[in-house]
């Protein structure tokens, strides 16, 4: 052990040059790790200046053409992959769905507030959702110039990845856009016949219909509400009922009926 100066400079000289992570107190690939995050900061750089390129490339030719049929030929195949993508999921995914009418009685029903309250979030989402798509299909065409945000959709979409935009609900940390849209059109749909049940019977319709609990946006809140109708029709404190399941047969198609519970 160095017990003078000049032995403790002697020790600082016979160091290497290179050292590891760990005389810094970091983990032993750190170094690793730091490299990785570069290059995937540097690819994500390199991406966007190729789609900045192509963009510049594609308004010179639109330009140049004046927007004749050709203009096709003058886009990257990226895009025109992206083009066809967002028409056919434009497609598949409902237009639009109507609100339910709240009038005096039915608000006092725990089901049709949680109905409307479903019914309002994906009626937003799909707007939402259908504007995102129809302005990356503009982009597409040469009609609309990007922006950040839309440059950010597109690089998503181009990666298949799903949207931060668009994830407003919980889904698998695996699901990919594909599945995402595919999914997200059978939840619409599904509120798409809600909304007609209740158009047509009212409110009380809203007790007879066959609902798929996983396309709920809040699937526990419909348990809350179902718990809740339960209580008040049959003059039950909320915490003297309990939510009771049953399980259907095989190769039958999962669903629940409202007020399915029991008083304990």
């Amino acid at each position: 052990m160095a017990s003078v100066r000049e032995e403790f400079m002697h020790w600082v000289e016979m160091l290497p040059d290179t050292q590891t992570p760990s005389w810094l107190g970091l983990p032993s690939n750190a170094e690793r790790v730091l490299l990785t995050t570069q290059g995937t900061d540097m690819m994500g750089k390199m991406l966007k200046m190729q789609m900045l390129e192509d963009e510049d490339d594609l308004a010179y030719e639109t330009e140049k053409k004046k927007r004749t049929s050709s203009y096709s030929d003058a886009q990257p195949a990226w895009m025109r992959t992206l083009h066809t993508t967002a028409c056919n999921w434009l497609q598949l995914i409902p237009q639009t769905v109507n609100h339910l009418k709240r009038t005096v009685e039915n608000i006092k029903d725990p089901l049709f507030r949680f109905f409307e309250r479903e019914v309002k979030m994906g009626a937003r989402m799909l707007q939402d959702v259908r504007q995102d798509l129809t302005d990356v299909v503009h982009v597409c065409e040469g009609k609309k110039k990007q922006t950040n945000v839309l440059r950010t959709l597109i690089n998503d979409l181009v990666k298949g990845i799903l949207p931060r935009s668009w994830s407003r609900y919980t889904v698998p940390t695996s699901m990919t856009v594909i599945q995402w849209v595919a999914d997200f059109s059978d939840r619409i749909k599904q509120l798409q016949m809600i909304s007609q049940a209740a158009a047509s019977g009212g409110a009380k319709e809203l007790k007879n219909i066959h609902v798929c609990l996983g396309s709920m946006f809040v699937p526990e809140a419909y348990i809350t509400a179902t718990r809740q109708y339960v209580a008040q029709v049959n003059s039950w404190s909320l915490e003297s009922s309990a939510w009771r399941s049953t399980s259907p047969p095989p190769r039958v198609q999962r669903s629940t009926r409202a007020a399915s519970a029991s008083k304990v």
